[in-house]
């Protein structure tokens, strides 16, 4: 039989198994009539004919409900279109649409050289899908991945050694088109750098060895990577941070120190608080001799100031103690100031100096007050803009450092461009190097060059979610 036949013969069988005993109306003898007697067995065929004759279903009939109006046959399941008719030869699902269920995803191979594939997926409405040119008779469906993180998933088909994504285009089901470089495969590239793709946390990555790998080498190698995300219907890579890669598991990147100590904590710092302070609001004790004496040191407003969030020149003294001498200085315009009970220190030689912290609601900068022979002046360095007039600062990744803490302007407070922070004494500040993905910062330590601060690069470092940084 031809394959229209086979699927009708299955429905018709399908259909026949719902019939049952309650389906029937009990017979009854039937009143004479002249004429011939009305034949059961000619009118059971002509039903039989009836059936055979409907080609895309068989509904059920309610023999007890009278006349009614005609019945529409189902729809019909069967895929049209050019391919509908090939062999399926791999089936998975994907949620394509976002809706939270899976649909079934179908690659259907024309003959067995495959030199033709349709990528089909079946909504509940529709069924869509994609033909494909594939000169091979190598291909896979790969677990789908929400490349995009918009919510539905993107249908991934291994075809020879490459990895191709389809996915909804403005509502159309469609091949995403893909750079050649970075490539999206698993092979050896022609300059002899292995090439594989993974995903990571539900996004998809490609990794690439940085130079060629020998084929029995059992050394750890580093590998360039980037994430891929959807842009008007096309894949599009972004470079991340580099990592390493064990030969034993070429498709998981790892730290390229196997056990990379801590080598920096970004904590905040403790304040002087009136619990600190008691009742009395005794000063801070400064934790460094001035001028050879024991020193305190307080925050003394203005006389009639408030309530504000914001300080202007004359607002706030920093008041030091030592002795029977007391040092005054202004602190420079910005958000309130609080007195950071840790001295920092400024250079090699163990200078130090009093920090004082000034926060708003997304930044805070760090004003550094250093002792210069005869008083306490406020160290120069680089502040952003939006601390001297209230504005919300914006700047870009990767721009020169600033002692503070505070967004890289997208709003996201997962994308601080700086922190800073004291450790082992030092101030410390570190940048991020990109907005999104891995947490490689830039760390910097800050000395005294003169009447400035000045930042030291240190190196790049990565850090993890509780702020941890090692090398990377």
């Amino acid at each position: 039989m031809t394959t229209l036949e086979d699927r009708l013969t299955a429905a018709l069988a399908a259909r026949a198994d719902q019939v049952d005993a309650a389906d029937l109306r009990p017979d009854v003898v039937p009143e004479p009539t002249r004429g011939f007697p009305v034949v059961r067995t000619l009118a059971v065929a002509a039903a039989v004919t009836a059936l055979i004759a409907v080609p895309y279903g068989i509904t059920r009939l309610d023999t007890d409900a009278g006349p009614g109006p005609a019945v529409t046959p189902s729809p019909d399941p069967v895929p049209t279109g050019r391919g509908a008719e090939w062999p399926v030869v791999a089936t998975g699902t994907v949620d394509l649409d976002g809706d939270g269920t899976a649909e079934m995803l179908r690659l259907r191979a024309e003959g067995d050289g495959a030199v033709e594939l349709r990528v089909e997926v079946t909504l509940p409405d529709r069924t869509v899908f994609v033909l494909r040119e594939t000169g091979t008779s190598s291909y896979r469906i790969e677990d789908p991945v929400d490349v995009d993180g918009a919510g539905g998933e993107e249908v991934l088909v291994t075809i020879g050694t490459s990895l191709v994504g389809f996915g909804l285009v403005d509502g159309t089901f469609s091949e995403l088109a893909a750079p050649a470089d970075p490539p999206l495969a698993r092979r050896t590239d022609a300059e002899g750098r292995t090439v594989t793709w993974v995903v990571e946390g539900g996004r998809l990555f490609t990794l690439r060895s940085v130079a060629p790998v020998p084929a029995d080498s059992t050394e750890k190698y580093a590998v360039q990577r980037w994430r891929w995300s959807v842009e008007d219907g096309a894949l599009v890579p972004e470079r991340v941070q580099d990592r390493c890669v064990d030969p034993a598991e070429p498709r998981t990147a790892i730290s390229c120190t196997p056990t990379a100590p801590a080598l920096f904590v970004q904590t905040y710092p403790s304040f002087w608080t009136e619990e600190d302070a008691g009742p009395g609001g005794a000063p801070m004790p400064v934790g460094f001799p001035v001028d050879g004496r024991a020193a305190t040191a307080e925050l003394v407003y203005a006389p009639g100031f408030g309530p504000a969030d914001w300080i202007s020149p004359g607002d706030v003294e920093l008041v030091v103690t030592a002795g029977d001498t007391t040092y005054r200085i202004d602190v420079p315009p910005g958000p309130l100031p609080t007195l950071v009970e840790q001295p920092a220190t400024l250079s090699a030689s163990g200078e130090q100096g009093i920090v004082v912290l000034q926060q708003d609601v997304s930044s805070d900068v760090w004003v550094v007050f250093a002792w210069n022979g005869a008083g306490f002046e406020v160290l120069d360095q680089p502040r952003w803009p939006a601390m001297t007039d209230g504005e919300q600062p914006a700047p870009a990744p990767g721009v020169q450092p600033y002692l503070g803490s505070g967004y890289d302007g997208t709003g996201n407070p997962a994308n601080f461009n700086n922190e800073s922070w004291i450790q082992d004494g030092w101030l410390y500040t570190s940048t991020k190097v990109s907005r999104v993905g891995e947490d490689a910062r830039d760390v910097y330590r800050w000395s005294r060059d003169g009447d400035a601060l000045a930042p030291t690069l240190l190196g790049r470092y990565c850090f993890d979610q509780n702020d941890v940084g090692r090398d990377c």
